[in-house]
C-alpha cells in the first residue's frame, strides 16, 4: 500500500486532480478497489484531495490561458469526474468573481473581444462574409453561445 500511496502523491505533487482522476491513475497502476479506497480517504482528510478545489483552480486556469465558455468549461469538469453540484457551485463562483473584478476576470463578453482581436491578423485578408464564418465557428468550437457571439460580431 505505500508505494500506491507514493504513486498517488507524485501525482498530485504535479498538479491537482479531481478524485476521478486520481482513482483512475491508480486502476492503471493496477491497486485494488480497497486499497484505492483508503489511499483516497486518507488523502481527502489531509485536504490533498478536494474536488471543489480542484474544479475551480482548472476554470480559473483556463480563464486566464485558454478562455473556454461556459459549456465548454462545464463539459471539461464533467470529463474530469467532478459532480453537477460542484460544477453549479464552482460556476456561481466563477460569476461572481467576474461580477466583483471585472478587471481580473474577465466576462464571457470580453473574452469573445480578446480572442476575435488574436484572430483578427491571421482573418484579415478574407472576404468579411468568410471571416465571420470562421470567427462563428472557432468561438462556438471554444463553448461560446452562437448568440452571444453573433451579438459582439454584428457590434
Amino acid at each position: 500500500m505505500s508505494s500506491a500511496r507514493s504513486y498517488a502523491l507524485n501525482i498530485l505533487k504535479r498538479r491537482l486532480r479531481s478524485v476521478w482522476e486520481l482513482d483512475q491513475a491508480l486502476i492503471r497502476k493496477e491497486v485494488s478497489a480497497e486499497e484505492r479506497q483508503v489511499i483516497i480517504t486518507e488523502l481527502k482528510e489531509a485536504n490533498l484531495l478536494n474536488d471543489e478545489r480542484f474544479a475551480l483552480a482548472w476554470v480559473h486556469t483556463r480563464d486566464r490561458l485558454a478562455p473556454r465558455g461556459t459549456y465548454i468549461l462545464e463539459q471539461e469538469l464533467r470529463q474530469k469526474g467532478i459532480d453537477k453540484a460542484t460544477i453549479r457551485l464552482v460556476m456561481n463562483i466563477r460569476a461572481e468573481e467576474i461580477r466583483d473584478e471585472p478587471g481580473l476576470n474577465p466576462d464571457e463578453d470580453e473574452q469573445i473581444q480578446m480572442l476575435v482581436q488574436r484572430k483578427e491578423r491571421l482573418y484579415a485578408n478574407l472576404p468579411k462574409e468568410v471571416r465571420y464564418r470562421r470567427l462563428l465557428a472557432y468561438l462556438s468550437r471554444r463553448g461560446f453561445s452562437p448568440e452571444r457571439v453573433r451579438r459582439i460580431l454584428n457590434s
